[in-house]
């Protein structure tokens, strides 16, 4: 998780800047797909391998709280802080 947080940080100018960017719907979630995309995006920005699906998949499940099948933006908030 402190890894992901790092490359967005770095690439992504801010992990709330990843999540409205990924969240394609723009309805303040993102799907397992779409966080997908935004970690191997982050990892190839990086210049790094992109973990594998089951890497990603605990990440998702550690992050959706609420175990709904999907990341809001306060899940995402309470995982990687509250930034602009």
């Amino acid at each position: 998780m402190a890894k992901l947080k790092e490359l967005m940080n770095l690439h992504m100018t801010s992990s709330n800047d990843a999540f409205r960017f990924f969240d394609v719907d723009k309805n303040g979630r993102i799907t397992f797909a779409d966080f997908s995309k935004l970690v191997n995006r982050a990892h190839e920005l990086s210049g790094d391998k992109a973990p594998s699906y089951p890497v990603i998949k605990d990440l998702f499940d550690g992050i959706d709280i609420r175990k709904d099948g999907v990341i809001d933006l306060h899940e995402w908030q309470q995982t990687f802080g509250v930034v602009g």
